[in-house]
C-alpha cells in the first residue's frame, strides 16, 4: 500500500491515502463471480446495492451485461480468475474500455457462512470497493493463446515420456528387445 504522510496542524501527522491504494472506491464499482455457464455479479456504491444477478457466461449476455455497466456509470470491475472462464469477459470489457482488476480466487475465497454466487459477487464488489484486492496480470488474447499453445506441448511431451517409459517396464518384463531411439 503506497500512503504519504501529509501535516496537519503543528507535529500531528496523518496517513493519507489515494483511490486505489487501501481507500474505499466512489461511484458504482461491480464484483463479478465467474463460473463455467454463469457469471454472477453485484454493483454497488459506497452505500448501497444498486443490483444484484447473473447472466449467462456467453457473448450475447456479456454484451447485456456490458451495457448495464455503461448505463449505471460503472466505474470500474473486479473478476475473478476462475480457470478460463473469465478470459471472455475480461477481453470484452477491455475492447469496451471499462476498467477491469482480475483478482486471484484466494483473495476473494471467503471460509465464514453460506456459499451462493450473489454472496460471492457481493464479497468480491466489497473488496474491490475497499481496495483490497491486489490485481492479476491481464495478459492479451495472443499472448494467451501462445502460452495456453505452450502448455499443451508441454503436457502432450510429458505424456509421450511416460508412454515410453511404461512400454520400457512392460518390455524388460516381457524380455523383448528393442532399439531406443
Amino acid at each position: 500500500m503506497v500512503a504519504k504522510m501529509v501535516r496537519q496542524n503543528k507535529n500531528k501527522k496523518v496517513l493519507k491515502l489515494t483511490e486505489g491504494e487501501g481507500r474505499r472506491k466512489s461511484g458504482p464499482i461491480m464484483g463479478v463471480d465467474v463460473h463455467k455457464d454463469v457469471l454472477a455479479y453485484c454493483i454497488l456504491t459506497e452505500t448501497k446495492i444498486i443490483k444484484e444477478s447473473q447472466v449467462k457466461n456467453n457473448k450475447k449476455d456479456i454484451n447485456s451485461l456490458i451495457a448495464i455497466i455503461k448505463k449505471l456509470y460503472v466505474s470500474s470491475v473486479a473478476v475473478e480468475s476462475t480457470a478460463q472462464y473469465y478470459f471472455k469477459l475480461v477481453f470484452r470489457l477491455i475492447e469496451s474500455n471499462i476498467p477491469v482488476l482480475v483478482a486471484n480466487p484466494q483473495q476473494t475465497k471467503s471460509t465464514q457462512g453460506k456459499k451462493t454466487d450473489k454472496i460471492d459477487a457481493r464479497r468480491i464488489a466489497i473488496a474491490h470497493r475497499d481496495g483490497r484486492l491486489k490485481p492479476s496480470v491481464i495478459t492479451s488474447k495472443e499472448i494467451f493463446s501462445l502460452r495456453k499453445a505452450m502448455c499443451n506441448r508441454l503436457n502432450l511431451t510429458n505424456q509421450a515420456t511416460k508412454i515410453k517409459q511404461r512400454l520400457s517396464q512392460i518390455f524388460h518384463q516381457k524380455d523383448f528387445k528393442h532399439k531406443k531411439n
